[in-house]
């Protein structure tokens, strides 16, 4: 019997694959050409891989230079992101600690414009350079628009308004960095609290929560509600409070001597034609600077134009005025000499006694 001949290609037949030899690649599994390439990929992809160092790309080896698939490492360290909200004390403490920043503290009772005034500061940011210095940046920006919503044309509100701060919150900071033409780059921290805790410093000498932000504050705000300052008999109640205020501040300690304090008076548009008002925040001034090392007076209306902001801006972003040198001199003779020696405080018989025992 004569053997066929076989004129076509000859196919070899593939062989039977066990479960090992299968490689799953998403939903298709292909079998692997030769024992080679399966230990190729298992030299790419081990099962428990070493931690790869910090810093190192992980597209960058072998596999990535041959064209290979690349497996992504997941990390379980944690990312932070701003909330954009108002600053915690954590959070500001962390600003402290990375940039040279301003930390101002102001001191105001309920409804005395606080609030309205940092809304104002950061809206004229917006808007372009203010007093010389250009919006960089802020960890707060919901912080900012959601005190200045309410004075907003999209709010809907007849009249400009701003929600009061809650005494409970534990966001207690506003953030913002700015950028001189010169390049110097500043950032601010606005302590943003209630005006509770001022009307407990006047009532009971106590700010409670407030103490540890007072203790923290490079410059210091004493707010005064010009609207209370109208009518002559608000006018000495109001004004009456502000003393016991900055009383209160220099005999607690809280604030440090050397901390410029800038009282600010607030809402002028309502209270500027009052009469014998510019006297009596005269003698409030020297009041103040009888009691404290660096003290100005500002006037401002917040709104609708910001009169005044960006002067006190400009102030909280100036240098500090050095503290005067303090001239040490002899005390002045207070007792005759053959009683006691006054310029050295040792008694003139002690020296005498010396004298003699020298001889």
């Amino acid at each position: 019997m004569e053997a066929a001949v076989v004129t076509g290609p000859v196919t070899k037949p593939e062989p039977e694959l066990d479960a090992d030899d299968v490689v799953n690649n998403g939903a298709d599994n292909e079998p692997l050409a030769d024992d080679s390439e399966d230990d190729t990929l298992a030299d790419e992809y081990p099962e428990n891989p070493e931690p790869r160092p910090s810093g190192t790309d992980p597209a960058v080896g072998a596999g990535a230079a041959r064209g290979g698939r690349r497996r992504l490492q997941l990390s379980n360290a944690p990312l932070a992101v701003p909330s954009g909200q108002a600053l915690t004390s954590a959070e500001a403490s962390a600003v402290l600690a990375t940039h040279p920043a301003e930390l101002v503290v102001a001191v105001a009772e309920v409804d005395a414009g606080k609030t309205t005034l940092f809304a104002s500061m950061y809206e004229q940011l917006a808007r372009g350079p203010l007093e010389g210095w250009a919006f960089d940046g802020s960890l707060s920006l919901l912080g900012f628009e959601s005190r200045s919503f309410d004075a907003s044309r999209d709010s809907g509100n007849l009249c400009e308004e701003t929600n009061r701060t809650s005494r409970n919150t534990p966001r207690i900071a506003l953030h913002l960095a700015v950028r001189a033409a010169t390049g110097d780059r500043r950032h601010l921290l606005l302590g943003d609290v209630s005006g509770e805790h001022a009307g407990s410093l006047i009532d009971f000498g106590d700010p409670g929560d407030f103490r540890p932000l007072l203790r923290a504050a490079t410059r210091a705000l004493v707010l005064i509600d010009g609207a209370r300052l109208a009518s002559p008999a608000d006018q000495n109640a109001t004004l009456s409070r502000a003393r016991v205020l900055i009383r209160a501040l220099v005999e607690g300690g809280d604030v440090r001597a050397q901390v410029p304090l800038e009282l600010v008076v607030t809402k002028w548009d309502q209270c500027g034609d009052a009469e014998g008002l510019s006297g009596e925040l005269d003698r409030l001034l020297a009041f103040t600077q009888s009691r404290w090392e660096h003290a100005a007076l500002h006037r401002t209306a917040a709104r609708p134009h910001g009169e005044g902001v960006a002067d006190l801006f400009a102030t909280l972003l100036s240098t500090r005025p050095p503290r005067p040198a303090k001239q040490w001199a002899a005390p002045a003779p207070t007792r005759p000499l053959h009683l006691f020696a006054v310029h050295d405080g040792v008694a003139s018989r002690f020296l005498a006694s010396r004298a003699r025992l020298e001889k």
